[in-house]
């Protein structure tokens, strides 16, 4: 039988060691600790998973703008390269008709000229 000193008082004539008692607590401390860690680890890591969602979310965002902006740049360079082209049609047009009119210009020139000379 275990010395009285080192036990409580026996309860349905079993008695519990003082060491093993404070063992038996520290284990329970322990674990209840251990569990409260767990328990925020575990709040933690759902924060993080949202705060990761909520970073693609915007990166998805982002990388539809990003293509939208990068087609609106193609369309509108695309706009700017038919308005060079029409423009370059029309100065072509105007050098024709300016060409046209000097040709004119000289020829009348040249035929009054001979009229006046020869008449």
């Amino acid at each position: 039988m275990i010395s009285q000193i080192y036990s409580q008082t026996p309860s349905n004539n079993c008695v519990v060691p003082c060491i093993t008692l404070k063992n038996a607590v520290k284990v329970k401390y322990e674990l209840d600790f251990a569990n409260n860690r767990i328990g925020l680890l575990k709040d933690t890591i759902q924060t993080l998973q949202t705060v990761l969602y909520k970073k693609d979310t915007i990166i998805q965002n982002k990388t539809t703008e990003i293509q939208n902006l990068n087609s609106s740049l193609i369309a509108s360079k695309e706009q700017t390269k038919e308005e060079k082209n029409r423009g370059d049609a029309y100065q072509k047009e105007v050098d024709i008709q300016k060409r046209n009119k000097w040709v004119a210009i000289i020829a009348g020139s040249v035929t009054t000229l001979l009229s006046l000379i020869f008449f």
